[in-house]
């Protein structure tokens, strides 16, 4: 298991108790999920089914290119497992100063994540949420796509998956980089649509490294099979869906580790 020794002292729960997880319900459903609404027109959701069947701690792995992801991901989800879900946030931009941590911790239960340099105890932040029953939201690329294009996923993702043996759930977003994207100060309306992956499990003895880039096609898969009425979106490469289907007629012959779906 990760090391979590010398944790404890630096790692601020206040978000996560009770008088917190309410006035967050509260902002959420009362402001932010209306205010998301009403700039994502319209707003499309595949496979919220497949979340039906799945208790207990879970890691939710989604691709990265607008601040407006985590709403669209905790909007969707089911609201007991959004209440229990923290979302692992980028230690060096949200975490720098007091007031916008706080800020982030308290609207969508953000806690600081190091994606640069010794990550441990980060990773050890993400075993106290699991052991505590909590979920975890993660962006396995690092950080926002400047262009789109799904990075590659970062190793620490398949530690994760592999060590503690919770499901993983793939999501895909297409359309918050056009209302939203990098670098961007005011967002715009605009279709959005999420789509969501089977559940998985991984043997605890994989490959951190093959489980990130297995869970990585699972999200390109599903980049593939979105469909989404967006009449402007040209800054969507075409190359993707193509690397898409390649990687679905692929997966069956060449898996890299050993996972099972959690759902039928």
């Amino acid at each position: 298991m990760i090391a979590t020794a010398h944790l404890r002292e630096d790692f601020q729960t206040w978000w996560r108790e009770h008088p917190a997880v309410l006035l967050r319900d509260r902002l959420q459903r009362s402001i932010l999920f209306p205010a998301l609404r009403w700039l994502c027109r319209p707003l499309a959701v595949e496979g919220a089914e497949r979340l039906a069947g799945v208790r207990g701690p879970v890691i939710f792995v989604a691709n990265h290119s607008s601040h407006l992801d985590t709403l669209l991901v905790l909007s969707v989800l089911p609201r007991e497992a959004r209440r229990r879900t923290s979302v692992a946030a980028a230690a060096d931009y949200f975490f720098c100063g007091c007031i916008r941590g706080a800020v982030v911790s308290l609207l969508v239960n953000a806690f600081a994540f190091q994606r640069s340099g010794c990550c441990r105890r980060s990773l050890g932040r993400c075993e106290e949420i699991l052991r505590g029953g909590g979920s975890l939201l993660i962006y396995p690329e690092g950080g926002r796509s400047p262009d789109g294009r799904l990075q590659r996923f970062k190793s620490g993702i398949g530690l994760l998956a592999t060590a503690y043996g919770v499901p993983v759930v793939p999501i895909y977003l297409r359309g918050a980089r056009d209302l939203l994207p990098k670098g961007g100060l005011l967002p715009r309306r605009g279709p959005v649509a999420v789509r969501i992956g089977e559940p998985v499990r991984y043997a605890h003895d994989a490959d951190p490294i093959a489980v990130a880039d297995d869970l990585r096609s699972r999200v390109l898969e599903l980049a593939g099979k979105i469909r989404l009425d967006i009449g402007h979106e040209k800054s969507h490469d075409p190359r993707e869906d193509a690397a898409a289907s390649a990687v679905s007629l692929l997966r069956s012959g060449q898996r890299r580790c050993h996972n099972d779906p959690v759902l039928s």
